[in-house]
């Protein structure tokens, strides 16, 4: 669709916003992608390859020919996009649409091709967010593979449960509710020591994606989870 109605930014002229899903193949064997955790152990298509998707977003010149020639590509945070709001002094949005928006456009007048794309898989599928669709790695034999998960919180007021993922993310859920060796631990700086709350003084949510406690969690304290998840 038309940014701003079609409205012509310097040299570069009108631009057009282009929203989409990217699929790529990648070799497990290739030594680029040895650094990639399991992806050894990831269903694979008849080639062999890992196949994968994620959504992108592209702020082009609607003839590319009046373009500088150059994509600034922003690694998102959180699916998020911020170019706009660091580099032209815009409102800040997932989904710029007007003209406060666009700020002062540099980026734009400019002729630069601005670019996102989704990389992580914890984000919810909520567009405008942009996030990665990765299939689910599992042992030789079918099983699933289990791992260490710690996770960090620490609440601005008082309260008695939290996610165990990141803000509103999707968190790795506990494999086994009930399991003793789950640590739950409260300390008062980043660098301080950690006192070790008793595990029969809290629990694993019902869906196993957060935790418990009913004698409340304490602002500004910095709580730490260190469980087994899948």
């Amino acid at each position: 669709s038309a940014i701003l109605g079609g409205k012509g930014f310097g040299k570069a002229g009108a631009y057009e916003r282009l929203i989409g899903k990217a699929y790529f193949a990648v070799d497990p064997a290739s030594a680029a992608n040895r650094d990639v955790v399991n992806l050894a152990l990831a269903p694979r298509n008849a080639k062999g390859q890992v196949e994968f998707y994620a959504d992108f977003v592209l702020f082009a010149p609607a003839a590319p020919e009046k373009g500088n020639g150059t994509l600034l590509f922003e690694v998102s945070n959180r699916g998020r996009k911020g170019l706009l709001s660091t580099f032209s002094l815009a409102e800040g949005s997932n989904d710029p649409r007007t003209a406060a928006e666009f700020g002062d456009a540099l980026l734009l007048e400019q002729g630069f091709t601005l670019a996102w794309l989704g990389w992580q898989f914890d984000v919810p599928r909520e567009p405008p967010l942009m996030s990665v669709t990765v299939p689910v790695a599992k042992n030789g034999d079918g099983s699933a593979i289990t791992g260490v998960v710690r996770s960090d919180f620490v609440p601005d007021q008082a309260i008695t449960s939290f996610s165990l993922g990141d803000r509103l993310f999707f968190p790795y859920r506990v494999a086994d509710a009930n399991d003793p060796s789950a640590t739950l631990t409260e300390r008062s700086l980043a660098n301080g020591p950690r006192r070790v709350i008793p595990r029969g003084d809290w629990s694993f949510t019902a869906d196993r994606g957060g935790v418990r406690k009913a004698s409340g969690f304490e602002s500004g304290k910095i709580y730490e989870v260190v469980y087994r998840s899948q």
